[in-house]
């Protein structure tokens, strides 16, 4: 999608290897979301869980993490 803003704040634990973001999003048309987001980042070919809300439909994903 063109023109998404995101804004948010992402938590890491060195200790744990945590990482949880919470985000929200509004796209071009003034539709907006807000989804958490779950990986741990001492786990060598971790996924990240992604649960939230964009434009009234909800979002469940499981997907490579950064």
């Amino acid at each position: 999608m063109d023109d998404l803003a995101v804004d948010g704040v992402v938590r890491f634990d060195p200790q744990s290897g945590a990482v949880a973001a919470t985000l929200t999003t509004v796209g071009p048309r003034g539709d907006t979301g807000r989804m958490s987001i779950t990986w741990n980042a001492r786990v060598t070919g971790a996924l990240a869980a992604v649960r939230g809300i964009y434009d009234g439909a909800p979002i469940v994903a499981v997907l490579p993490a950064p």
